[in-house]
């Protein structure tokens, strides 16, 4: 990703600050833990301007955007999406579903450690997926029958009732996610979420200012993939020390803030300052999408309660159109 010396980002900020490049007039540090091979430039601060507050930083708990953009930094899931909207394995070193599609087995990755340092295992999936099962919507309707089954400390199971088609997708879903936290975390959390923010991503959780800003900091530890960073999934080299969500609930203000230097980044500007933005030399806008569209077939009523009506549209779509 090239960058400038400031930058304008609109829509998902997560791995954006996971893989980009510094800010040349940041103080640098070479780090080679970052990568096993090369030493890799970490800049200072990233100080970015956010529209919105999280209502929680657990993502069991939230469907809202900001909890996601701030949380996706520090949680990961089994598995995610890659930039071709491909589920592709994440925390999982692999997986397999079984030929009736029923059965879905996932071997973690080995030495994967949390931010307190304990390494995950199938227990600590088993209680994370329990907890998002319960909490998330979307969770709770494809998987409230499920079995969660640990076969050893590396592979986990989940037995459906019967074949779910999207399971997958489900499972890499970005909005409300299946974060992988650690079971005491889970074993200790109320109805309002986890008590301490501990996952397995770049970024740690170090302080939350009330309506002023959240700071993540590198996770010097963090075990990375060795594929190519590709969407959610791939390789993740943290180039920043500090990450600093700064809450700006003001579009004006934000868009200020950034000409004068005090943000790196800014979110969600009205579309009216776009060719403002794009005048200053110093600034690169990106228009990023926010969702995935999907349609879905009214089964109980109409002319897609024939499964031959939904098959005969599956059929006519060209997957392979981009």
């Amino acid at each position: 990703m090239k960058l400038r010396n400031k930058y304008l980002a609109l829509g998902i900020v997560p791995f954006m600050l996971a893989a980009c490049g510094g800010d040349d007039s940041s103080e640098t540090t070479t780090d080679a833990s970052v990568d096993n091979n090369d030493a890799t430039e970490i800049s200072g601060e990233l100080q970015i301007g956010y529209s919105a507050q999280p209502d929680t930083m657990d993502p069991h708990m939230s469907p809202t955007t900001a909890t996601r953009d701030v949380s996706r930094n520090v949680f990961e899931t089994l598995v995610a999406v890659n930039a071709d909207y491909e589920v592709s394995p994440m925390l999982a070193e692999s997986f397999e579903e079984s030929e009736d599609g029923k059965t879905i087995t996932f071997q973690l990755r080995e030495g994967v450690l949390f931010h307190n340092g304990e390494e995950m295992t199938a227990e600590d999936v088993k209680a994370s997926m329990e907890k998002w099962t319960e909490y998330s919507s979307i969770g709770r309707s494809n998987l409230a029958d499920a079995e969660f089954i640990i076969e050893d400390d590396y592979t986990f199971v989940i037995e459906l009732p019967e074949r779910n088609s999207v399971i997958l997708h489900v499972l890499a879903e970005i909005g409300q996610f299946a974060a992988i936290m650690p079971k005491e975390v889970v074993d200790e959390a109320g109805p309002t979420g986890a008590n301490d923010i501990i996952g397995t991503g770049p970024f740690e959780f170090v302080e939350w200012a009330t309506d002023q800003h959240i700071h993540l900091t590198r996770f010097d530890d963090y075990v990375a993939r060795d594929e190519p960073s590709s969407g959610l999934v791939g390789e993740k080299n943290p180039q920043y020390e500090d990450l600093y969500f700064n809450f700006v609930s003001d579009a004006s203000t934000r868009v200020s803030g950034l000409q004068t230097g005090e943000y790196d980044v800014i979110m969600a500007v009205p579309y009216d300052n776009i060719d403002l933005m794009n005048s200053n030399p110093s600034i690169e806008t990106m228009i990023t999408p926010s969702a995935v569209e999907v349609a879905v077939f009214n089964e109980l009523e109409g002319v897609f309660e024939d499964p031959l009506m939904r098959e005969a549209v599956n059929v006519g779509i060209n997957n392979e159109a981009s």
